[in-house]
């Protein structure tokens, strides 16, 4: 059986419902509901994207950020 290519997650934004969410981007790889609000992440290529969801659709996003090079100067 093939596996099946989904979307890249840093494309996720808020308003997104759990069905599209799967449909798109596959099954979370860690979820935790506590209450009415439940914490998502997807990994991605980039990194992980982290994801708030209340009454089934995403209400905040945060996406990995570039990863940052020190640069050392001369002496």
């Amino acid at each position: 059986m093939a596996r099946k290519n989904y979307e890249d997650p840093t494309g996720i934004g808020p308003g997104m419902g759990y069905e599209e969410l799967v449909r798109r981007f596959g099954p979370p790889s860690f979820g935790i509901t506590t209450g009415a609000t439940k914490t998502l992440t997807y990994l991605g290529k980039n990194g992980g994207v982290d994801l708030e969801l209340q009454d089934g659709k995403v209400v905040k996003v945060t996406k990995p950020k570039p990863p940052q090079i020190a640069a050392a100067s001369p002496k």
